[in-house]
C-alpha cells in the first residue's frame, strides 16, 4: 500500500556538517523519515554533499563556508565547532519569520520527536537549550581538572550561577533569538585562544557564558538520552558520563513519552542497535495508512507489525493542533485486525494521530493528518 506523509511547516529542524561527518547523518535521516512530520535543513560547511540528490522533500540542504582554524587532537575543527551560532542565525534569515530547533548530527530522533514543537509557547527572547544532567563539566590540565566556562567566565567577568550547564546539542529558537547568537560569536572572535583551553567545549561555552551573563534560567527540560540504544528511564539516575553527580537543579524526564532523541555516539554500529532495541518497540509513520472520508476515519495497518514488540491493547487518539483531545477510539487489539475505524466524526484542519498503549500509556506511534 502507499502512504503520503504531511508535512507542517510550524517549524525545521536544523542541523550541520562538515563532509567528515557525512556519514553520522545516517541515523537522523533515517529518524527524521521514520518519525517526523517537519523538514530538516541541512547545512553543509565548506562542501556540496551528494546526498541532495538522493533525498526527498523532506530535507533541505544548504552550504555555507566558514573560514577554517586549528584542528584539535580528534581532528576536528575548533573555530568550525565554535561556529554554530553563524548557521542558527542564518537559518533565521534564511526562512523568513520560521522557527526552529537545531540537533546535532550524531543524534537519533523518537518517535514523539516532534512534541518539541509544544515549547515554542516558552520561547521570549533568547532560545531555549537543552539541559545537561551536571551543574559544571571538566578537562584536565597539567594533571588538574579545570573548568573552561569557569576560565570564559573570569576573563569576560561574569559570575558561573546557572546550573545545571546547558548541553547545546537541542535548542528551540526563533527570529527573537538572533541577537544571541551574534553576541556568542563576538565572545568567541574576542576571547579565543586568550588563555589555555577556554572555548574547550566550543558553542557550548559561549552559550552558556550568555545565560549566566543575564541570568536567563529558562530553559528545556533533558529531553535526550545518552550512552543508550533503548529508553532505560533508570538511566537518568545512573549517568556514567562524568565524575559530578547529578545535578539538583535538572528536569528528568518523567516518562518515555518525554525523551525526543538519542544522542552521543559516533558509529554506525550503534545507530543499528538503536533501531534494533528502541525501533522494534514503537511504529513508523508508514505502518499505518490513515484516510477520512464520508465521516469516517480509518487506519490500515500497511504490514503485520509482526516483528514489533508492543501491547496488544492499544488506544487510537486525535488531537487538534492545539493538542485537544477530540476523540479517543480505546482497548482495540492492535494484532488481531487490520482496520480499526471511528464513524460519524466530523474532522478539518490538521488532526494530530497518536496510538498508546493503554495500559502503559506509553506513545507507540504519531502522525499528522491534514484535511
Amino acid at each position: 500500500m502507499i502512504y503520503k506523509k504531511f508535512l507542517n511547516d510550524d517549524f525545521y529542524w536544523v542541523t550541520y556538517l562538515t563532509k567528515s561527518y557525512e556519514s553520522l547523518l545516517k541515523g537522523l535521516i533515517i529518524s527524521i523519515e521514520k518519525y517526523s512530520n517537519r523538514k530538516c535543513i541541512i547545512y553543509t560547511v565548506n562542501y556540496d554533499s551528494e546526498l541532495r540528490f538522493n533525498l526527498n522533500e523532506q530535507f533541505i540542504f544548504r552550504r555555507i563556508d566558514i573560514q577554517s582554524g586549528d584542528m584539535n587532537k580528534k581532528g576536528r575543527d575548533n573555530t568550525v565547532l565554535s561556529s554554530k551560532p553563524i548557521i542558527l542565525s542564518d537559518s533565521i534569515e534564511y526562512i523568513n519569520n520560521g522557527k526552529f530547533v537545531y540537533i546535532d548530527t550524531d543524534i537519533y530522533l523518537t518517535n514523539v520527536c516532534d512534541n518539541i514543537s509544544g515549547f515554542f509557547e516558552e520561547l521570549d527572547n533568547y532560545p531555549l537549550i537543552n539541559k545537561h544532567i551536571h551543574d559544571v563539566f571538566y578537562v584536565m590540565d597539567n594533571g588538574e581538572w579545570i573548568s573552561p566556562l569557569h576560565i570564559l567566565g573570569e576573563s569576560t567577568e561574569t559570575e558561573i550561577n546557572i546550573f545545571p550547564r546547558r548541553k547545546s546539542n537541542v535548542i528551540v529558537y526563533d527570529t527573537n533569538s538572533q541577537w544571541f547568537f551574534k553576541e556568542q560569536m563576538k565572545i568567541y572572535e574576542k576571547y579565543k585562544y586568550t588563555k589555555p583551553n577556554i572555548f574547550a567545549f566550543h558553542d557550548e561555552d559561549s552559550a552558556n557564558i550568555l545565560l549566566n551573563k543575564y541570568n536567563f534560567k529558562k530553559s528545556l527540560p533533558l529531553v535526550d538520552i545518552e550512552e543508550s540504544n533503548n529508553i532505560d528511564m533508570e538511566k537518568f539516575y545512573n549517568y556514567s558520563y562524568h565524575m559530578t553527580q547529578i545535578s539538583q537543579h535538572v528536569t528528568l524526564p518523567k516518562t518515555t513519552n518525554d525523551v525526543y532523541l538519542f544522542h552521543g555516539f559516533k558509529d554506525d554500529e550503534f545507530y543499528k542497535q538503536i533501531q534494533s532495541n528502541y525501533g522494534d518497540t514503537v511504529l513508523e509513520i508508514q505502518d499505518f495508512i490513515i484516510n477520512y472520508e464520508n465521516k469516517t476515519i480509518t487506519f490500515t495497518k500497511n504490514n503485520s507489525l509482526t516483528n514489533k514488540k508492543i501491547d496488544n491493547n492499544v488506544s487510537f487518539n486525535l488531537y487538534d493542533i492545539q493538542r485537544n483531545l477530540i476523540f479517543s477510539l480505546k482497548n482495540q487489539k492492535i494484532y488481531n485486525y487490520m482496520v480499526f475505524f471511528i464513524s460519524e466524526i466530523h474532522l478539518n484542519g490538521e488532526i494530530i494521530i497518536e496510538i498508546e498503549e493503554t495500559l502503559s500509556k506509553r506513545i507507540i506511534y504519531k502522525n499528522l493528518l491534514k484535511l
